[in-house]
């Protein structure tokens, strides 16, 4: 990028805009301008133009590349290249262009006065040229700890790193006469003609010549000034805003600052009969942002990389947001390709950097989530699903845990057989799937036993364990007797995991009284593949026969050491026997010696916690199963809980 050199004042009334990247140090009386463009042959060069009766405008060699400062006086010029040497070129009948040996290495600014140059090197200053006045007679204060030099017509001026001024020379007008203001904290200088300016604290400060008032600083200039120039009877001052102020000789228009000059100058330099102010080059437009990718309510972190110090900005985010600050963040809530731009703009112009196809967002999978209600309730229970998932799904898909489904968002339920039930739903969308799963969410109660019925857990534990389903009105009969079909499902169901994994038969048992079309069929022949029953002797199995207590204890501890049956009961001792009374190891049989039928399987039964007999005592064998103890038996005996 070019910044942009604004003259105002002319010479042969035409106006002057060149685009030089260094701002130059243009003290004293010219009748010369000179700029350096990164544009012409190489980066670097000095650019020449005006009045060239002595050769100030024919740019020589040295001058033509890795130039880094320029300086000009009336009928001479200077450069200083990047190797710190000064090149000086055209009038020379005073010397002004014969460079000392000092100043042809390790210089570091360059002024010129009217017949004068001088340089700054190791914090001295070197002077040469006319030395009519005593310009050229550097002073003991002047030949060490010098940070900035400037010349007049016939004086010399130098800022110490200390803030002190230093003037030599003509001093016909007192430009030689620092004021005590201008004796310590100065941070920057300049030469008129026959005055001096020097800056101080945001004001500046005028002495010598003031015959068309450039002495005379105006308000504007006694506050937050951050540069000073000085022309042939005018001076300049630039704000912390950038705004030239000028004052002084107006005589064709040095003071007349244009629009373009009213704001956003970096530098200033008076001449003869005119005056400078540099424009920054525009930004060159660049920035970053992290993440670039990322689903949905993707938060970008923006920053901004332009170089020429833009002041303003202008972003686009690609989707329609927008931004003025220097370092926003954006969240991009629309999936899709964004190609954000940002414009970066200062006092020289703008420029935009577009950075295409730069943001990718994802759709964002779905994160899965439902309620139900009810979530408890006697059977036929109707629920009302509502899905609750994020980052909108577009379809979904419910198992509701009893071999039911649907693919509507908010689907209604009714659950016809009691059980504790575990729904899921599966929601999708463009950028994927996400199920949730409600383990035992669903609380599905028979009608007739409520939740304080002694055997309410154990009963809904079996209906969860898919061993007991109840009957087709929703009730599950809990004082109703068992007989020894039902007894046989209970068993087998609750032996092969549930009442789907019992197996198909494949040896037929042979009872008279139970062939294949029996609605019992296949859990009898399991359990009998179990060694869990057996038939009578005269081959039958009596499945409507209502099973006791002393039987269903025999059933049970069979089950529970499946399928060895009675091979792992026969030499069974009881380690702590209960010895219920109805229920002894001795006082049976036809000697009176002998325990009771049924003792080691209810003993057996009662050191696995499956019984413990009633508050009397008692066990009552002979009394008939009802459906609720079975519940009880097969809960306690697989270790089913609700």
């Amino acid at each position: 990028m070019k910044a942009t050199l604004v003259p105002f004042a002319t010479l042969g009334r035409r106006s002057v805009s060149r685009p030089v990247t260094f701002v130059p140090l243009l003290l004293g009386l010219a009748a010369v301008l000179l700029a350096l463009s990164p544009t012409a042959v190489q980066a670097g060069e000095v650019i020449a133009w005006g009045c060239n009766w002595e050769g100030q405008c024919t740019v020589p060699a040295a001058a033509q590349s890795g130039v880094i400062a320029i300086a000009a006086g009336q009928e001479h010029s200077l450069a200083l290249t990047d190797a710190g040497k000064v090149i000086a070129w055209g009038y020379n009948a005073q010397g002004q262009c014969t460079v000392p040996v000092a100043a042809q290495s390790g210089v570091i600014a360059i002024a010129a006065g009217q017949h004068h140059s001088l340089a700054l090197e190791g914090g001295e200053v070197i002077a040469w040229g006319w030395n009519g006045n005593g310009q050229c007679n550097v002073p003991p204060g002047a030949q060490s700890g010098v940070i900035a030099i400037a010349g007049g017509a016939a004086h010399s001026l130098a800022l110490t790193g200390a803030g002190e001024v230093i003037a030599w020379g003509s001093n016909g007008s007192g430009q030689c006469n620092v004021p005590p203001g201008a004796q310590s904290g100065v941070l920057a200088i300049a030469g008129g003609h026959t005055h001096s300016l020097a800056l101080k604290d945001g004001q500046v400060i005028a002495w010598g010549s003031n015959g068309s008032g450039q002495c005379n600083v105006p308000a504007e200039a006694q506050s937050g000034v951050t540069a000073v120039g000085a022309g042939y009877w005018h001076s300049l001052a630039a704000t912390e805003a950038g705004e030239v102020i000028a004052w002084g000789s107006n005589g064709i228009g040095q003071c007349n600052v244009p629009l373009e000059a009213q704001s956003g100058v970096t530098a200033i330099a008076g001449g003869e009969l005119h005056s400078l102010a540099l424009l920054p080059p525009a930004p060159e437009a660049d920035f970053s942002g992290s993440p670039t990718s990322g689903t949905v309510r993707l938060t970008v972190s923006f920053t901004d990389l332009s170089t020429n110090s833009p002041t303003a900005w202008q972003w686009d985010f690609g989707d329609g947001g927008t931004s003025t600050e220097q370092n926003p963040s954006h969240t991009y809530v629309l999936a899709g390709i964004h190609t954000p731009s940002m414009t970066a703009t200062n006092a020289g112009g703008s420029d935009t950097e577009t950075k295409a196809d730069y943001i990718t967002v994802a759709v964002a999978p779905p994160v899965a989530e439902f309620s139900g209600s009810p979530t408890s309730g006697a059977v036929p229970l109707t629920v009302q699903f509502t899905d609750l998932s994020t980052n909108s799904p577009t379809t979904w898909q419910w198992d509701f845990g009893d071999g039911g489904d649907s693919s509507e968002q908010n689907p209604s339920y009714t659950y016809l057989l009691a059980g504790i039930y575990t729904p899921s739903m599966t929601a999708t969308n463009a950028g994927g799937s996400d199920t949730e799963t409600k383990t035992r969410y669903i609380v599905v109660d028979f009608v007739d036993v409520a939740q304080d019925n002694w055997a309410y857990g154990d009963i809904m534990a079996c209906a969860d364990a898919d061993i007991v389903t109840g009957y087709p009105d929703g009730t599950y009969q809990p004082d109703g007797p068992v007989d020894r079909a039902e007894m046989s499902a209970y068993i087998a169901r609750a032996l092969a995991g549930g009442d789907e994994y019992v197996p198909d038969p494949t040896t037929d048992p042979g009872f008279t009284d139970v062939d294949e079309t029996h609605w019992a069929y296949q859990y009898i022949c399991y359990a009998v593949d179990q060694h869990v029953v057996q038939g009578y002797p005269e081959g039958d199995y009596r499945p409507a026969a209502i099973v006791t207590r002393s039987q269903m204890a025999v059933y049970v501890a069979r089950a529970l050491v499946a399928p060895a049956g009675e091979a792992a009961l026969a030499d069974y001792v009881p380690a702590d026997p209960r010895n219920f009374p109805d229920v002894l190891d001795t006082g049976y049989g036809e000697d009176g010696t002998g325990p009771h039928w049924a003792y080691r399987y209810v003993e057996y039964c009662v050191e696995n916690g499956v019984v413990q007999g009633y508050d009397d005592g008692l066990y009552r064998p002979d009394q008939d199963v009802t459906r609720d103890q079975m519940a009880v038996y097969i809960a306690r005996a697989f270790g089913l809980a609700m």
